[in-house]
């Protein structure tokens, strides 16, 4: 049962939504089965609070690389707690605020410690894997005379 929570602090059950519509405004206006109708600006997609998820096992974990003004990365990890089931493949939902400014996840570290990223390129570590990123991803020159 996943909530949609609004901006104005509402929240929807999304097994009460009978049907949705974006507006022009950024809000969006629910439908819901009592008759109630619900507009207001949500957190995120509202469309993700409709596709199936199940429980990812514990020790899943996505990384993110947030580049630096010295040109250096910091490296934040986050737990997978659930993969979305979708037409296209399975994608995993984070520990953490919906809304936060983190950008796309680079890879994905099994329980294992194996790590693969979204072109199927796969890693025996997490280091293995920052030696390769930090290698496709050089610190600018103008940095380094800095």
């Amino acid at each position: 049962m996943p909530i949609i929570t609004l901006k104005d602090g509402t929240r929807i059950n999304s097994a009460h939504v009978l049907k949705y519509q974006s507006l022009a405004n950024r809000s969006t206006r629910f439908l819901l089965s009592d008759g109630t109708v619900v507009t207001g600006e949500p957190y995120g997609d509202p469309d993700e609070k409709f596709i199936s998820t199940f429980p990812a096992n514990a020790g899943f974990k996505a990384v993110y690389a947030l580049p630096q003004k010295d040109g250096t990365f910091i490296y934040i990890e986050r737990a997978v707690i659930a993969w979305m089931k979708a037409p296209a493949g399975n994608y995993p939902v984070f520990q953490g605020y919906e809304g936060d400014a983190l950008p796309d996840y680079e890879v994905i570290v099994e329980p294992s410690g194996k790590v693969f990223d979204g072109d199927g390129d796969q890693f025996d570590s997490l280091d293995a894997w920052r030696s390769f990123y930090e290698e496709q991803n050089p610190v600018c020159e103008s940095v380094v005379a800095a």
